[in-house]
């Protein structure tokens, strides 16, 4: 009996804490702009994570329009480890022309032609998977922000995302556009989330052991 005790209490002083889940974040340094005109460089926040959602890589990314010009999010493309994706993988947001560089031997446009938001020509990139979304044109309005989910079993380390393409139209309230590629390898490290001690278990431990310290002595009287 003691020994189950005794089990219960370590078992108490368990640490939780999503152990290997990982985030990682691009901001605006981490791109390379295919405008060097500052009204045409968008500031972009990606947060690209694993742990938001069970067996998924998410993305949510951001334009600042307030500090930057406006910009309507109209496609994006990444280089991963991971393979064998389809357009079912891409959930959470409406996609079109979704296209793997396997599929074209064009990789820097959707389909191997001009396709709205999946058009990165000339922005001296090429990528293992594009897609585009949202409305083309004015008429549509401006996404500034978007999140969508890849369904994947891997890990965010285990995809190894390389580089990511964003490109937006409307920019700056014109009809020009940009195709921006963010290098994930130039900011931070990859950071696991720490286990994290429950105290409330480390109570219970000091609590339990005194108290099986006590039967211990009350069966030597016996």
């Amino acid at each position: 009996m003691y020994r189950t005790i005794i089990a219960g209490l370590l078992a108490a002083t368990a640490t939780v804490g999503a152990a290997g889940a990982a985030t990682t974040t691009l901001t605006s340094s981490d791109f390379a702009y295919n405008n060097n005109d500052a009204s045409f460089q968008p500031l972009y926040s990606v947060v690209i994570s694993d742990e938001k959602v069970a067996g998924q890589i998410t993305f949510d990314i951001t334009i600042d329009t307030t500090n930057g010009p406006t910009a309507d999010l109209a496609g994006f493309a990444f280089n991963s480890a991971l393979t064998g994706l389809t357009s079912d993988d891409i959930i959470g947001t409406s996609i079109t022309n979704f296209t793997a560089s396997t599929d074209t031997v064009r990789k820097d446009k959707c389909e191997g032609k001009q396709s709205g938001g999946c058009n990165f020509a000339g922005s001296g990139s090429t990528f293992d998977y594009l897609f585009g979304f949202g409305k083309a044109g004015a008429a549509g309005g401006n996404v500034t922000e978007l999140s969508f989910g890849i369904t994947t079993g891997a890990t965010l380390a285990q995809a190894m995302f390389d580089t990511i393409g964003i490109r937006t139209q409307n920019t700056n309230g014109t009809d020009g556009s940009t195709k921006d590629v963010g290098t994930v390898g130039e900011i931070d490290e990859i950071v696991d989330v720490a286990p994290v001690p429950l105290p409330a278990g480390g109570l219970l431990l000091v609590t339990g052991l005194g108290a099986f310290a006590a039967m211990r002595r009350g069966r030597r009287k016996a």
